[in-house]
């Protein structure tokens, strides 16, 4: 019954990495048959006699150990987190034509993040979605859709910050939203 145990497990190393084991003899990339069968002879727990015995063979095939790594992955590095440090609302009025302005500041614990994409979308007068990349100043600014005789509250709400170097902490956040009334 040692064949189905050991065809197994011989199948589970294959899909190791040979490189990241250290058991690439010939540095091609790939288990070779004789590659594949010294990392069961060096992983299995020996049964009786030390070493191949009549009753034993090798002994028995260590699955888990066949299959771990010999080497510590390196971990991801880490990520800051950035926020939503403000919000501040304005309007724009031009004759009887009213825009809010959002304009965010995107930080983390050094400062102000340049190249944020911030994403979000605005509510009650108007219902837009809008999206814009922060400046050197962690700032983006962002602007309803125009609404003719504004009588009531443009609300804009934060979707999601993303930037490849920062993961965004929206529980950080001072605040995720923000509503200016008009007129």
């Amino acid at each position: 019954m040692a064949t189905p145990h050991v065809t197994g497990v011989a199948a589970l190393v294959l899909i190791t990495s040979v490189t990241d084991a250290g058991y690439d003899a010939n540095n091609n990339g790939y288990w070779d048959p004789a590659e594949v069968r010294q990392k069961l002879r060096d992983t299995e727990t020996d049964l009786g006699a030390t070493g191949k015995d009549i009753y034993f063979g090798y002994g028995l095939v260590n699955a888990l150990a066949a299959t771990k790594p010999t080497t510590t992955p390196t971990p991801s590095p880490v990520k800051d987190e950035m926020h939503i440090a403000s919000i501040e609302m304005s309007k724009r009025i031009v004759g009887i034509n009213t825009n809010a302005i959002a304009t965010l500041t995107v930080v983390d614990a050094n400062g102000p993040i340049e190249g944020a994409t911030v994403t979000g979308y605005w509510d009650n007068l108007t219902h837009d979605n809008d999206a814009g990349i922060t400046d050197a100043l962690g700032i983006v600014t962002l602007i309803s859709d125009r609404v003719k005789r504004a009588d009531g509250t443009f609300t804009f709400t934060v979707n999601t910050v993303e930037h490849i170097d920062f993961n965004y902490n929206a529980s950080a956040n001072v605040e995720y939203y923000d509503s200016i009334t008009a007129p």
